[in-house]
C-alpha cells in the first residue's frame, strides 16, 4: 500500500489496527533519520546486527564500514570503548535500566569517530542477554568541542602547560600526599626578568616566543613527580616532588641555568633571558595551597628586589606574618566601612600668610570603625592601594568634596588623588565627566598629585591634568622636594601651586640644612610663578620664618587640625 493510499484510508477512518501500527513505525523511522540516530537490533546467539534505515549512508560519511556482526563491530572499537560497552551492558542486564555509553571506533582513513549508544537489553528467564535493541549516534563534533573546552579549562592557551587553577589543584593533591607519606618537595614561582622591555623592543610576538621557550626548557629537566604551569603573564609555577631540602637547592639552580646558559632564538634574533625565583619547601613551609602561592610570590618579590637572576627561599618570619595579619584586619575594616557607608572627609585649613584666614581646605579621607573610632588615612591607604580599592576611595572623595562645595559656596577645597588612580584612564574619564557636570564647582577645587608620581608618570598624567585645567580646576604638586624636581621637569608640569614636603618644614628653624633646602624650593617655585604651601607647620617660630621667605600658605596642627565639621568662614555679604 502506498503512503498516499494509507493517508487516504486514515482520513476516511478506514485504517485498520495493523495499518496504524505501520504508520507509527514509519513516523518513528522518519524521526530517527531526522535526528541522526541509527537503530540497530543485535541477536546475542548469532551476533548478527540488523541496522535501521540510513545506517550505510551515515557510516560511509564517517569513513567507517557497516559491520553485520557484533564481533566485526567490536574490532573497530578501541580497548577503553569495549570495556565501556561491557560495563553498560552488564549494568542494564542486572538492573533493567537502559545501557548508555560513549566510545570511539576506528575509521578507514586512520582517524577515530565517537559514538553515543543507548540500548535496551533483553534477557531470558535466567538473566542471559538474548537481544539488544538500541540507537547509536555519531557525536564526534560534540566530543571534540568538549575536548577543546576541557583543554582550555585545564591548560594555558599560549604555552600548553597547566593553567593557574589546575596547577593549584595539583599542588593541593601533592601537599596531601606529602603529609600522608611524610615526604617533602618544593614549590617555585619563576618570573622572567625584564619581559616588559622585550615587549617594547621587539613586540608581543617575540615576548610570547620567550615565554614558550622558557617553559619548554623547564619541562625538559622536570621529572615524573614534578609539574609545570603558567600562573601569570611572565611567571611559571613549578611543583618539585619527592625532593629533600638540600636537593631542592640544586634542582632550583638547574632550572635557572637551563634558561640563562644559552640564548633563545626568536624571529627578531637571539635573545638573552634570565629568571628570578621564589622558592618554598613543602609541605612544612605552608598550611595549604593559598599559603604556598602567597609565600612563593612574596619570595619572588624579594628576589627581584635584589636585582636580576636571584633566587630567594622563603623563611617563616613572625614579624612578616604579624604584618600580614594586620593587613588582613585593615582590609576587612575598609570593606566593612565601604559597605556600611562609614567613609567620611575631615577638612584641614590651609592658612593664607597675607590674611591669616583659611585660603582653602584640604580634604582628608577617614574611616570610622564599628566602635566609632576614627582610622586615619595613613593607616589604611597603603593597604587600599595593594588591594586595588584606592580607586573606589578616591572616587568617593571626589563625590563628597563636590557635595561639600555645593553646600558651602564660600569655600575652596583640595583633594588628593593617588598615583594608581591618576594614571588609570577609565577612572579619570569618569571623574572628568562628574566634574564636567558640576562645572560651576570646578574653579573652587584643587587636585593634588604627589611629586614622585608626577615625575614618573608625566605622559600618563598629562591628559588627566589638561582636562582638569580645561574645566577650571587648579593643580597642585604635593610633597614638593621629595622627588627632587628639576627645572625641566617642573617646566613640563602645568601646575598652579606646590606643597613643600613636611619633612623639610618640621624643625626648619633649628636645622640649617633644612633652611637651605626650603629656600631653594621656594626660589624654584617663584621662578615659575607658582604659589607655595608649607606643610607640617608646628610652631610660631616656623610660621614667622616661612612668612619671611615669602610662602603664600601654611598648613599644620599649629594652625588648625583636621575636623569633620570645621567652622566655615561666613558667606561674603553681597
Amino acid at each position: 500500500m502506498s503512503k498516499i493510499e494509507a493517508g487516504r484510508l486514515a482520513k476516511e477512518g478506514l485504517a485498520t489496527e495493523p495499518l496504524r501500527k505501520a504508520l507509527d513505525v514509519e513516523r518513528i523511522r522518519i524521526a530517527l533519520a531526522g535526528a541522526g540516530d541509527i537503530m540497530y537490533d543485535c541477536i546475542a546467539a548469532t551476533g548478527e546486527i540488523d541496522w535501521g534505515d540510513g545506517a550505510e549512508r551515515t557510516f560511509d560519511i564517517y569513513n567507517t564500514a557497516l559491520c553485520r556482526t557484533r564481533n566485526e563491530f567490536l574490532i573497530l572499537v578501541d580497548e577503553d570503548g569495549c570495556r565501556e560497552i561491557e560495563r553498560a551492558t552488564e549494568h542494564a542486564r542486572t538492573t533493567g535500566e537502559p545501557a548508555v555509553c560513549e566510545y570511539r571506533i576506528k575509521t578507514s582513513v586512520g582517524t577515530h569517530a565517537w559514538i553515543e549508544d543507548r540500548a535496551s537489553v533483553i534477557v531470558d528467564d535466567i538473566g542471559n542477554v538474548v537481544r539488544t535493541v538500541g540507537l547509536i549516534r555519531f557525536v564526534t563534533q560534540r566530543k571534540e568541542r568538549e575536548g577543546r573546552l576541557l583543554h582550555l579549562a585545564t591548560y594555558d592557551d599560549l604555552t600548553g602547560y597547566l593553567n593557574r587553577s589546575r596547577l593549584q589543584a595539583h599542588l593541593s593533591t601533592v601537599l596531601e600526599t606529602c603529609w600522608d607519606n611524610r615526604s617533602t618537595g618544593g614549590f617555585v614561582i619563576a618570573g622572567i626578568d625584564n619581559l616588559g622591555a622585550l615587549n617594547q623592543s621587539f613586540g608581543f610576538d617575540v615576548a610570547d616566543q620567550v615565554i614558550i621557550e622558557v617553559g619548554n626548557r623547564f619541562q625538559e629537566i622536570l621529572g615524573d613527580d614534578d609539574a609545570l604551569g603558567r600562573v601569570a603573564g611572565n611567571k611559571y609555577g613549578i611543583i618539585i616532588g619527592n625532593c629533600t631540602s638540600d636537593a631542592l637547592i640544586g634542582r632550583v639552580n638547574t632550572l635557572r641555568n637551563a634558561v640563562r646558559n644559552t640564548v633563545i632564538h626568536t624571529k627578531a634574533g637571539p635573545v638573552s633571558v634570565t629568571i628570578s625565583m621564589g622558592v618554598i619547601s613543602i609541605p612544612y613551609g605552608c598550611k595549604n595551597t593559598k599559603d604556598a602561592f602567597a609565600h612563593a610570590e612574596e619570595s619572588l618579590s624579594n628576589a627581584k628586589g635584589h636585582g636580576r637572576e636571584k633566587i630567594y627561599f622563603y623563611e617563616p618570619s613572625t614579624k612578616t606574618d604579624s604584618a600580614r595579619r594586620k593587613k588582613l584586619v585593615i582590609a576587612d575594616q575598609i570593606m566593612s566601612a565601604l559597605n556600611d557607608d562609614r567613609v567620611s572627609l575631615f577638612y584641614q585649613p590651609i592658612i593664607s600668610t597675607k590674611t591669616g584666614e583659611p585660603g582653602f581646605y584640604e580634604c582628608l579621607i577617614r574611616i570610622t570603625d564599628e566602635s566609632g573610632g576614627i582610622i586615619p588615612a595613613g593607616h589604611f591607604i597603603p593597604v587600599a592601594e595593594e588591594l586595588g580599592l584606592i580607586r573606589t576611595l578616591d572616587r568617593m572623595v571626589v563625590d563628597m568634596a563636590l557635595e561639600t562645595l555645593r553646600e558651602h559656596p564660600e569655600i575652596h577645597l583640595a583633594i588628593n588623588v593617588s598615583g594608581l588612580t591618576a594614571t588609570d584612564p577609565t577612572w579619570f574619564e569618569e571623574v572628568i565627566d562628574v566634574i564636567g557636570v558640576n562645572r560651576e564647582l570646578a574653579s573652587r577645587l584643587t587636585v593634588e598629585i604627589t611629586e614622585t608620581v608626577a615625575l614618573q608618570e608625566i605622559q600618563d598624567l598629562s591628559s588627566f591634568l589638561t582636562s582638569l585645567r580645561a574645566l577650571g580646576c587648579r593643580i597642585a604638586i604635593d610633597d614638593f622636594g621629595a622627588g627632587y624636581t628639576s627645572y625641566r621637569n617642573l617646566q613640563s608640569l602645568d601646575v598652579d601651586l606646590v606643597k613643600i614636603d613636611g619633612s623639610f618644614v618640621k624643625g626648619v628653624t633649628e636645622c640649617e640644612d633644612s633652611q637651605f633646602f626650603v629656600r631653594a624650593l621656594i626660589d624654584l617655585a617663584q621662578k615659575f610663578k607658582l604659589e607655595t604651601v608649607a606643610e607640617w607647620v608646628e610652631t610660631q617660630e616656623e610660621v614667622e620664618f616661612l612668612e619671611s621667605l615669602g610662602v603664600e600658605y601654611l598648613q599644620g596642627f599649629h594652625l588648625g587640625k583636621p575636623a569633620p565639621e570645621p567652622v566655615w568662614p561666613p558667606v561674603p555679604a553681597t
